[in-house]
């Protein structure tokens, strides 16, 4: 801008020095005009010179700030799979338009399938689902295609064949037109904290020696058997069964030959009822 204010000026002057040349032509003016014209093209040149170093050093300060942060990023954006690598969390976005994925890395470990299989059918992640939760799977992603954000646990087959529990969050973007255009859903693998939580169930609910339900899970079940007995009008049977004799194992042969002994019936009495039966053991040797 500052230069071609420069040249104007530069041209203006030619055209005055020319004119005052013409018309007048004394000896003083052409030597004054002759050095002005001299000392203008230098002058613009080197404020050219001057703007162009200036103009190169901001151009030079931009590109090293764009490299920082790119490596910024790039440090970010290590840090971040690093993370989901220990919490174990997946990414994968589908691209509406060309059908395209963008997929993490340890998503082949969650789901244990080479990440080839993600890029070749986009919609692969539904196809490993545990068919027991698939109608769960169609309510959800039914949600996310009327623009509702989804989160929801399902389970599905790893390729070593151990089922593998996940939560699946996903958000649906749009663009300008209000179409669908993308959706990103993270995958967590929680099959450790469902295992751990089917253990304190187990413990809770169960009794440890014999694996039957213990008192704690009869009173739940009593409560819901009432309420149907009473409202279907059906008859409700309780037995108890009480082990005699059963000290007498412990004293003669010990506490291992009882804890045996009362495997043995729990696992008898077990295959004896019918699969909407409950056996429970209340304590010592009361069935």
């Amino acid at each position: 801008m500052v230069s071609n204010i420069f040249v104007l000026m530069y041209m203006l002057t030619v055209i005055i020095y020319m004119t005052f040349l013409i018309l007048i032509n004394p000896f003083t003016w052409y030597m004054v005009g002759f050095l002005f014209i001299l000392f203008v093209p230098v002058a613009v040149l080197t404020k050219v010179i001057q703007t162009n170093v200036v103009e190169k050093k901001e151009l030079q300060q931009r590109i090293e700030k764009l490299i920082e942060k790119e490596e910024e990023t790039e440090q970010d954006l290590n840090e971040v799979n690093q993370i989901n690598k220990v919490l174990n969390i997946g990414h994968l976005s589908f691209d509406v338009n060309d059908q395209s994925v963008s997929i993490s890395e340890n998503l082949e470990d969650i789901f244990g399938y080479k990440i080839e299989e993600f890029q070749r059918n986009p919609f692969f992640w539904q196809e490993v689902a545990n068919p027991e939760d698939i109608s769960l799977l169609i309510e959800q992603e039914n949600s996310l295609l009327l623009g509702k954000s989804t989160k929801y646990k399902y389970r599905i087959l790893h390729s070593n064949g151990n089922p593998v529990w996940l939560i699946n969050s996903a958000t649906p973007i749009y663009d300008s037109n209000g179409k669908l255009a993308k959706s990103r859903r993270a995958f967590i693998d929680i099959t450790k904290e469902k295992e751990t939580e089917e253990k304190l169930r187990q413990l809770a609910f169960y009794d440890d020696l014999t694996e039957l339900p213990n008192r704690k899970m009869l009173e739940t079940h009593m409560k819901k058997a009432l309420a149907r007995s009473k409202r279907h009008n059906h008859t409700m049977i309780v037995m108890f069964i009480d082990l005699d004799g059963f000290k007498k194992v412990n004293d003669s042969f010990g506490l291992e030959s009882g804890d045996l002994l009362l495997k043995e019936v729990a696992e008898s009495l077990f295959d004896s009822v019918r699969e909407e039966d409950l056996i429970v053991r209340l304590g010592g040797e009361n069935l």
